[in-house]
């Protein structure tokens, strides 16, 4: 875990902020970088690992840099998802975007969104009282706007949900790379501007 002082008028506050969980991943994932850095070995499976720290209430935000591979897939899951042999969208307890080639995934219904592509490091804005998040992508989300709560990238009927990734280990073209997702929740600086409203991260 990682932990800073904030100091204010009264006593410090600190802040222990969510990384990715060694006790709720598939065993295929690994952890290093003070368990932020998730990447696959070579298996040739969808893989996924979750976060500390669910949220069922507040408005988060965390980012996610994701490696030049094409197997990768950030967002939500909530507590039935199963991690092994899996991935995010594949079943109704998920949702998240697929980088995969540049592109992003159609899945569970959802919209595929403009803007998303390999090398990135995407924003995730939760609101998670309403059961709504937002990607943001070099600056400009994707879809809606997370400030006036409007046209959400993923919803779902609120409930306590994970920051959560997949991986997939194959190596396979254009880079020939497993996936790899470095965790941001706060610990660093954002690449993306935090919306307004929202706490500058996911932490406790």
């Amino acid at each position: 875990m990682f932990a800073s002082n904030v100091m204010s008028a009264g006593p410090s506050v600190t802040k222990t902020y969510a990384t990715w969980d060694a006790a709720n991943k598939s065993s295929l994932i690994s952890l290093t970088d003070g368990d932020l850095l998730a990447y696959h070995n070579t298996s040739a499976s969808w893989d996924s690992v979750k976060a500390t720290q669910p949220k069922s209430t507040g408005k988060w935000v965390c980012e996610f840099t994701v490696n030049a591979s094409s197997n990768n897939m950030v967002g939500l899951a909530n507590s039935s998802f199963p991690v092994l042999a899996n991935y995010l969208s594949l079943n109704p307890t998920s949702g998240g975007i697929g980088i995969s080639l540049g592109n992003t995934l159609n899945a569970n219904g959802m919209t595929a969104l403009g803007g998303a592509g390999s090398g990135l490091t995407y924003m995730l804005a939760v609101d998670a009282g309403a059961g709504k998040a937002w990607f943001c992508a070099g600056g400009s989300w994707l879809s809606g706007d997370p400030v006036a709560g409007t046209s959400p990238s993923l919803s779902w009927t609120p409930t306590s949900i994970y920051i959560c990734c997949s991986s997939y280990g194959n190596y396979s073209p254009p880079n020939n790379l497993p996936g790899q997702v470095l965790l941001n929740t706060g610990n660093s600086a954002f690449s993306n501007a935090v919306p307004s409203g929202f706490n500058p991260g996911w932490f406790a």
